[in-house]
């Protein structure tokens, strides 16, 4: 949850700034009365610098469709707007993710200190990194920290999860999908990304 901690200005309009145990966000509505938000891990000095160079993208979206459905997650949550998707699926407490975004203006995050395997998406070139927990442990973590609350859910951090990214260069999109996952249920679900038609 999020704490209000104080107004500023974003962009010359007032703006409120909210904590949280993982982010911090800056919320404000822009000149013609849309409401945006910028969300940074724990108290980032980018934030403000951020949400100053917030701009409206004028792209043409290319619109992605995810074809498999994960064994043992839930059916997908979906959200699309302005050249951006995700995905979220949940197994045991634990989201799995999917994101993509047309134009990207920085790459995705992904584990520090960890090296990657070259891997390939549908013939384009992947880079993968394997979680630092085996499903069994990290189910087992499960079991003792939500076995009070059937609705509530695990955090993981990106230096912890498997993390899979790709990119299409025909439409200049890049994807990450990120959980507690094995390689192959994310090169599977990768490889079923497919461009709706325009």
């Amino acid at each position: 949850s999020l704490t209000l901690k104080g107004r500023t200005e974003v962009q010359g309009r007032p703006a409120d700034r909210y904590e949280g145990a993982f982010s911090d966000e800056l919320v404000w509505e822009a000149a013609d009365g849309t409401l945006l938000y910028v969300s940074a891990p724990d108290g980032s000095a980018l934030l403000e610098q951020a949400a100053e160079s917030a701009a409206p993208w004028t792209g043409t979206p290319a619109e992605y469709e995810v074809g498999w459905a994960l064994e043992g997650y839930t059916d997908p949550a979906a959200l699309f707007s302005s050249g951006v998707g995700t995905w979220y699926w949940v197994r045991n407490h634990t989201l799995l993710e999917l994101y993509y975004v047309n134009d990207p203006i920085c790459p995705f995050r992904v584990p520090p200190g960890r090296m990657p395997e070259e891997v390939t998406v549908n013939g384009l070139p992947g880079l993968f990194w394997p979680s630092i927990f085996s499903r069994e442990e990290w189910d087992a973590r499960v079991a003792e920290e939500c076995s009070d609350d059937p609705n509530s859910f695990m955090n993981w951090d990106t230096e912890e999860a498997a993390v899979l990214t790709w990119e299409d260069p025909e439409t200049n999109t890049a994807f990450r999908i990120s959980g507690i996952a094995e390689k192959e249920e994310l090169l599977r679900t990768a490889e079923s990304v497919t461009r709706k038609s325009p």
